[in-house]
């Protein structure tokens, strides 16, 4: 059910010039389909996800509202997504471990050495994690910053999700450790058992972004899901 919002303008305080931002291009595969881009932009204000270009469909992040708008300009819509906490508990015991895997062949990304982590729940290995610690920490707190609002409306629709499609591993990493694999820094590679992954291909810590990439077209139509 969706539940149209007032228009009202958001009220960016946004600058006239270019605004210093990281940017990060991950290349991301799943069963089924071609691998897509998905460019991240984060400043201390924002995070954008895209798809690399500043045309189409894109989710904002404003930070310290700590608010989700998911844009559609094809039909002129913003999906908002108001934080919430996660106050439901897990349907059944969800038992989370960590490995530290072998990385030593692994080369240096900006000056530091990756390392290799497996995430299991319940003794099944869901997802494996190479990151790099200490590399664009604003960018891998703002991508956790996302994943607890994310996490307060999948809780959200927990209750009505039939018990036998709730996978463990994926309660885990959506609802109830949603930035458990951040925990090492930022992510250069990650996996799971579900098919998908994403790679690291480029990055600029220093980006110049203009600051119409954090706008949100006022006539746009603002609704929530009830």
């Amino acid at each position: 059910m969706r539940v149209f919002l007032a228009v009202l303008a958001l009220g960016w305080a946004l600058a006239s010039k270019a605004e210093s931002a990281a940017v990060l291009l991950y290349e991301i595969t799943e069963p089924g389909v071609d691998a897509y881009p998905s460019r991240i932009i984060v400043t201390k204000t924002f995070l954008r996800m895209d798809q690399g270009t500043a045309e189409g469909g894109f989710l904002l992040f404003d930070r310290q509202e700590r608010q989700i708008y998911n844009v559609t300009p094809a039909d002129a819509t913003v999906l908002v997504i108001a934080p919430r906490p996660v106050e439901v508990e897990p349907p059944f015991e969800l038992a989370l471990e960590t490995v530290r895997a072998s990385n030593d062949g692994a080369p240096p990304i900006a000056g530091r050495k990756p390392e290799h982590y497996r995430l299991m729940v319940n003794g099944v290995v869901c997802r494996e994690v190479v990151a790099v610690p200490g590399m664009a920490e604003e960018a891998t707190s703002a991508i956790g910053e996302l994943r607890e609002v994310m996490a307060g409306m999948h809780a959200s629709l927990l209750l009505t999700t039939p018990a036998d499609v709730l996978i463990p591993c994926n309660l885990a990493h959506d609802i109830y450790a949603p930035a458990r694999h951040l925990q090492w820094g930022l992510p250069v590679q990650l996996w799971g058992k579900d098919g998908r992954g994403e790679v690291l291909l480029d990055f600029d810590l220093a980006w110049e972004a203009d600051p119409e990439l954090f706008r949100i077209p006022d006539e746009y139509e603002r609704y929530a899901l009830n």
